[in-house]
């Protein structure tokens, strides 16, 4: 079972930061402990976006082809997975992994209650 909870570190005030380094800028901050997986991780949301648009979505079952063709071992693959899915990014669902709005809808949302309890 993947988990649905991760660990983000959040910089305020770093937004010029952030939107300079883009996907790996976001990715940083969710694999602040270990940033060797963030390349991994932008290249696994690719392969799992390009599919999701090509309307064959990547099936949870390819794991271990993945690891050979990427050459990443089991552990990090799963390490990766497991945050991406925690963080709303990437979901599993029926057997396949689609990249999603789940993550920017929780920001959102966030966003909605610091703004109306500051409105208090």
């Amino acid at each position: 079972m993947v988990k649905t909870e991760t660990l983000i570190t959040v910089k305020p005030r770093r937004t010029d930061w952030l939107r300079a380094n883009g996907i790996d800028g976001l990715l940083e901050l969710i694999f602040y402990k270990n940033p060797d997986l963030i390349r991994i991780a932008r290249a696994f949301l690719e392969e799992v976006k390009r599919r999701q648009r090509e309307r064959t979505p990547y099936p949870a079952s390819d794991w271990k082809s993945y690891l050979e063709k990427q050459g990443i071992t089991h552990s990090n693959y799963f390490s990766v997975v497991g945050r991406l899915c925690g963080a709303g990014l990437l979901r599993r669902e029926k057997g396949y992994y689609y990249v999603t709005r789940d993550f920017s809808t929780f920001l959102s949302q966030m966003e909605d209650v610091w703004n109306a309890w500051l409105a208090i």
